[in-house]
Formats: C-alpha cells, structure tokens, sequence
C-alpha cells in the first residue's frame, strides 16, 4: 500500500484493478483454450502482478509466478523466432517475459534453464528484449557459477554495448543504463566484499548508477503523472510497477549490499531518492535490507 501512495494512486482503485485482472485470467483459463489461449493469461496475470505489487507484495510475486508459468505455456506453442496471427510473440520473447516474471517472483530454476539458451541469440533481439535478457541473466551472477554465467552474458552485453543509447521497454530508458547495472554486479562478484579504497570506488559507482536510474524513472513515470486524470484512473499505459524495473533493482540491491559497509549507509541513499524510486524499492527491500528472509520467501514460493 506504500507504494501506491508513493506513486500518488488510490490503494483501494489499485487493489480493484488488482482483483479485476486476476479475475480476467481465471475466466481465460477456464473458458477454451482456442480462444483464450496462455498468451491472454499470461498478459492478464502480468498486469494483476504489477497492480498487487503497489499494494500487498506476497499477493503480488504469486501473480507473477502464476504469470511465469502461463508465459512458459506459451512460449512452448509458439514458434522459434518469428511471430504469427495466432501467436503474437515469438518463443524467445515469451521466454524473456516468463524470466522476468520468475524473477519478481523470486522463483529462480526458471532463469537459469532459460537463460542458458539466449547468448548465442542476441541477433534475433530488439534492445526491448536485450534489456529483459540482461536483467533476468543478470540474476544469476550471484549464484557462484561464475564461468557458466558470464558464458551467458558475454553475448548480451556485447550487443547491449552497441545499442547503449537505444531507449528499451515500457519505461523507455537506454539499454547502457541496464548494461552499466550488470558491469556492477559482475565486478563485485568478482571482487568479493569490498574493503578500503577498492569499497569506496565500488560504492561510489553503484551509487552513482542509483540516481542516475531514479532520476530517468521519474522523469519516465512523472510523464505519464502529468495527465492526472487518466494516472489517477489507471489509464495510462505504464503499469504502477513495470516488471523490468524490478528486476534491475532486484540485482542492484545485491550489488549495493556487497559495497555499502552497514545497512545503516544503504538507508542513508535510499532515503535521498524521489518518490517514485521510492516506491520500487518497496519490491525489493527484502532483498536489501535482509537478503536471509528474500531466500526464504523465494524457496516457500517454489514450494
């Protein structure tokens, strides 16, 4: 319900929306495939998701699991490549979106059986698609197998490099943002618990990356603000808590916990960003502040 505050929105006109969704996707499963197919539950789970989010966080990362698997669903009927009238994604990009779901849930086996497939891909991607491959990778490199990790990013970070001006997904902002994010978190991988002046640089860098990205979130969701009519509704065609941005800052908070020397410094920035920031780090305070609990809320969700 903070979140949705933060963002300026009614909790309650969220929390309907929110319900309303998820209504929609049980209709479309229950009614026949043909005609509403996983595509349309994937889609209806999604946007519920990113609703349920902004008000009540546990009802939120089952919407997005529900949406992984609805969106795996799908990206087995689809073809390999190209999209047609009867499927409106190609497979890979449904594999993208069933990621980024597996990812705001918290349900980690996904990433890693998909993510293994996409490096050699990059030429089939938009930089939309690119952004949503490195930020679902990108959740792997805090899983120990560095090797096998930066196998799989070499290729998307290389293409990412070369279309870091590009403006990707819904928020529209440079894939160099998300590139620069994932440079972070391998480096700190790598260099283990920051100490001494080698801590120092790494935090300035991650701190740095942090307004940089609440500034151009803002300005993104402060756009859609500006019609307040149609914000206030939930008209607008930004959804209250974008999937992609999530994911980012779910591998941001790992990276600014290996660099910050206490929680105490954590608070200290998080405090200075805008409201909007603000409210996305309501996804993921878990996760920065008490990494322990974000573990165990993933495994209970698997279960």
């Amino acid at each position: 319900m903070q979140a949705a505050k933060l963002l300026d929105l009614n909790p309650e006109a969220v929390r309907a929306y929110a319900e309303a969704y998820e209504g929609f996707s049980f209709v479309a499963r229950d009614l026949r495939r043909e005609e509403h197919p996983a595509w349309l539950r994937a889609n209806y789970l999604a946007i519920a998701a990113s609703y349920w989010s902004a008000v009540d966080l546990e009802r939120g990362r089952k919407c997005f699991e529900m949406a992984c698997k609805a969106a795996l669903e799908q990206a087995h009927q689809s073809p390999p490549e190209t999209a047609s009238t009867d499927h409106p994604r190609g497979q890979m990009l449904w594999e993208l979106r069933a990621a980024s779901m597996a990812a705001c849930a918290r349900i980690p086996d996904p990433l890693q059986n998909l993510a293994s497939r996409w490096g050699e891909q990059t030429r089939v991607l938009s930089p939309s698609a690119l952004m949503l491959a490195l930020v679902t990778a990108g959740q792997l490199v805090f899983n120990g197998d560095h090797e096998t990790v930066t196998g799989i990013l070499r290729h998307l970070m290389h293409s990412a490099h070369a279309l870091e001006h590009h403006p990707a997904g819904n928020l529209q902002l440079p894939l160099g943002l998300f590139f620069e994010l994932i440079e972070q978190a391998i480096s700190t991988q790598i260099g283990g618990e920051s100490r001494g002046s080698d801590r120092d640089a790494r935090f300035r860098a991650v701190r740095d990356w942090t307004f940089q990205f609440s500034h151009r979130l803002s300005e993104r969701v402060a756009v859609a603000q500006s019609n307040r009519n149609h914000w206030h509704r939930l008209y607008s065609k930004l959804l209250p808590l974008e999937p992609e941005a999530i994911c980012a800052l779910l591998i941001w908070a790992r990276t600014l916990r290996r660099t910050a020397r206490n929680t105490q410094e954590i608070r200290s920035l998080s405090s200075d960003l805008s409201p909007t920031m603000q409210a996305y780090l309501e996804t993921v305070k878990d996760v920065l502040l008490d990494e322990d609990q974000s573990s165990r809320r993933g495994q209970n969700l698997e279960g």
